[in-house]
């Protein structure tokens, strides 16, 4: 059995698509070919050759006839001594020559006089075999090799590491929620246990490059964390307080390992929402919700722990709602009537409920919900009470 290489649902060995995204499973990525170095050997091999062939050529053409020498000398490029040697050489005279030389057939003589006639219908500027600029060939190859080494030469793109995948995750993540949830902030505080809701974001993808990282996520997020933390925040039990607070995303598991089914480096994260929501600061036929709540904490503290639970994970403990009916006028002694009377309903209520537990191992989490209008001009105020063991 193996997974999805982008939603991480298990998938049977032999299947190329997944079942729950409909992708096919393959590398999100492509591998680098590397360019093959061209290396003109051959030509630095051939050159000299030429050079050679053609000096040699120029000796048998031009070196018995001293006529054709003192019309077209040789003057190679490359070597001024050479062309100072060939100039003395032409301006030798006519009598220095052996009596083997002007002891030639007619004959020749007259093949001569001909190959001189053909030489000088040739151009003058007409370059000599064997005189051929060897920087020619050599610049260009040079340059040939140049271009192939510096691409070799340039550094690949590593891929992320498994920190650096999470840490472009939060960082696009958290642009969303400042747009989707203004009012809640980021924390790098660890909210606890109690503020972690059920439910996790995970994920297996294979490990990639920033650009690759760059072009996925611009049109199909690997992490859908803000969608799923707007979700708990705005959810119907979530929207209870101020509609403002702060938020964290807890990275539990994060790995990097060696996929065996396609030889690919992968990445295994797994991340929990935290976030804790604000008390509302509202006033309510004279009872101010923000001070009966901290008033209220600061006498159950004495005797439990107060955590900052949310409120669809109780932890093992339970949770309910309260209500209290409130008098503001006075003429019913049998309800409060002033905020300090509703505060000490509260408390004796929280501690009737606290004693299945010791004091040192209970925890609770108390939260003002509303307050609404009933008959006879009662106000009934309803908090949202959590309550546990301390782990």
């Amino acid at each position: 059995m193996k997974r999805c290489l982008h939603c991480g649902a298990p998938l049977p060995d032999e299947a190329r698509f997944c079942l729950s995204c409909m992708k096919r499973q393959k590398a999100p990525m492509l591998w680098p070919v590397e360019k093959r170095k061209y290396k003109p050997k051959a030509m630095k091999k051939v050159v000299p050759l030429v050079l050679c062939a053609g000096v040699i050529v120029c000796f048998l053409l031009w070196g018995k006839n001293p006529e054709q020498a003192e019309k077209h000398p040789i003057v190679p490029v490359s070597s001024p001594h050479q062309t100072v040697s060939s100039e003395t050489e032409s301006q030798r005279p006519q009598e220095s020559r052996t009596e083997s030389e002007s002891a030639s057939s007619q004959e020749s003589r007259v093949e001569s006089s001909s190959s001189a006639e053909e030489s000088e219908k040739k151009p003058v500027d007409m370059t000599v075999p064997g005189t051929v600029s060897l920087p020619d060939y050599t610049e260009s190859p040079s340059s040939q090799e140049s271009e192939p080494d510096t691409e070799s030469s340039a550094p690949k793109e590593e891929k992320m590491s498994a920190d650096e995948l999470v840490a472009a995750i939060f960082e696009n993540e958290q642009a969303k929620m400042a747009k989707m949830a203004p009012k809640f902030v980021w924390t790098d505080e660890d909210l606890g246990e109690y503020a972690t809701a059920n439910g996790k974001q995970e994920i297996y993808v294979a490990a990639m490059t920033r650009e690759e990282w760059e072009e996925t996520s611009s049109y199909e997020p690997i992490l859908s964390l803000a969608d799923a933390t707007w979700k708990v925040l705005y959810g119907t039990d979530s929207s209870i307080g101020g509609g403002s607070g702060v938020y964290h995303w807890k990275v539990v598991t994060k790995e990097e390992y060696m996929d065996p089914d396609y030889g690919y480096e992968m990445i295994h994260v797994v991340i929990q929402v935290q976030y804790r929501v604000d008390d509302p600061k509202e006033t309510i036929a004279g009872v101010d919700t923000l001070s009966l709540i901290e008033n209220v904490n600061r006498e159950l503290s004495k005797t439990a722990t107060h955590v900052d639970a949310v409120f669809d994970s109780v932890k093992g403990g339970f949770a309910d709602d309260m209500s209290f009916r409130f008098e503001p006028t006075g003429d019913d002694p049998s309800f409060p009537h002033t905020q300090a009377e509703l505060e000490k309903d509260i408390v004796d209520r929280m501690k009737w409920e606290m004693a299945s537990y010791s004091s040192s191992s209970c925890v609770y989490d108390l939260r003002f919900i509303e307050a609404q209008t009933e008959e006879h001009g009662l106000l009934e105020f309803t908090f949202f009470m959590y309550m546990g063991k301390a782990e």
